[in-house]
């Protein structure tokens, strides 16, 4: 399920930090735990588990979006000028349809504050929509990632984890077997890889650089890339990518994606 939510912004100006991803994904984690402390508590510390261990959050969600021209990047620094009184945010989970009302009913009417130890925005949830994403029967499916996707892996002789260009040899098949793991911890169900494929459609990816935890002594930089791709998988495979993220570190909002028409 996706959840389309609508803020009222206070004020006729506010600044936004660039990097809220962070703060953003603490404040989902803190409405779930209010509505149901098991799952959240599941979320947090356990996720959905596989028999290699290998854990996944399964949910993800979007950059803010403003209305056109009402906000700008302020030259010189990592923060935006908000002249907007809304905003939207989507935000998908991978929950039993069962529980859409539920978790619709969790954000409804919340006030929160967005960003750093700098400048904050405050705003509050007007309209709560649940959506689902229409997919065609049969693939394959073309997506563009409106947020980075993140591949990171270990390579003999590099200390830290190494952040893949799209483009290198076995990207593809690291890209497809991470979301085949995520399928296998949320239904139980083992994916055939070899019936599934990645095909990469941008010719020069985007790199983009997010920072987490951003003025702290935790500070960490991520980086994933925005490009388009084709995936031919099963349906039910896509939905779980559409609503759960694609790639790595889905609940800081990377790898959130749109079915291209």
């Amino acid at each position: 399920m996706i959840l389309e939510l609508t803020f009222e912004l206070s004020g006729t100006k506010q600044i936004l930090p660039l990097n809220y991803q962070y703060a953003l994904g603490s404040w989902i984690y803190r409405v779930i735990s209010q509505g149901d402390k098991e799952y959240a508590e599941r979320l947090h510390k356990e996720g959905y588990r596989i028999e290699n261990g290998k854990i996944f959050k399964l949910f993800v969600f979007s950059n803010l979006r403003f209305p056109d021209r009402t906000s700008k990047l302020i030259p010189k620094s990592d923060r935006l000028e908000i002249r907007s009184r809304e905003a939207k945010l989507d935000i998908g989970f991978y929950v039993p349809e069962l529980m859409s009302n539920f978790v619709k009913g969790l954000f409804e009417n919340l006030e929160l504050e967005i960003g750093d130890r700098i400048s904050v925005v405050s705003m509050k949830v007007k309209y709560v929509e649940v959506q689902n994403p229409f997919l065609p029967e049969n693939g394959p499916y073309r997506l563009r990632a409106l947020t980075p996707i993140i591949m990171g892996f270990k390579r003999e002789g590099v200390r830290n984890e190494v952040y893949e260009l799209p483009d290198v040899a076995d990207y593809g098949e690291k890209f497809l077997q991470n979301l085949a793991f995520k399928y296998e911890a949320a239904t139980g169900k083992k994916v055939e890889l070899e019936k599934m494929q990645f095909r990469l459609l941008t010719e020069n990816p985007r790199s983009k650089k997010i920072t987490i935890k951003d003025h702290t002594p935790e500070r960490t930089e991520i980086r994933g890339y925005l490009y388009e791709f084709e995936i031919d998988a099963p349906k039910e495979i896509v939905e779980l990518g559409l609503t759960a993220g694609f790639g790595r570190e889905n609940s800081w909002g990377m790898g959130w994606c749109e079915l291209v028409k």
